[in-house]
């Protein structure tokens, strides 16, 4: 039997929406997959500056954080 490489701790929403989610992945240890929403606001990201090479800034609503207990 395979092993679950990919597992989400939550990813709940509305039907017909496109769902937030926390995960995890085995290749990832110590750390959180998470699927938002691409932030564009251009003062937002000027307020945020660059990030570091190879990470980018993504937001997440407050609910998804609730509902997978790390609020």
């Amino acid at each position: 039997m395979e092993q679950q490489r990919l597992t989400w701790q939550s990813r709940e929403c509305g039907s017909g929406k496109q769902c937030a989610g926390v995960g995890r992945h085995v290749a990832l240890p110590g750390g959180r997959i998470v699927q938002g929403y691409l932030i564009t606001d251009p003062q937002v990201l000027a307020d945020l500056g660059l990030p570091p090479q190879g990470e980018g800034y993504l937001w997440v609503p407050d609910e998804v954080f609730d509902t997978a207990g790390a609020g």
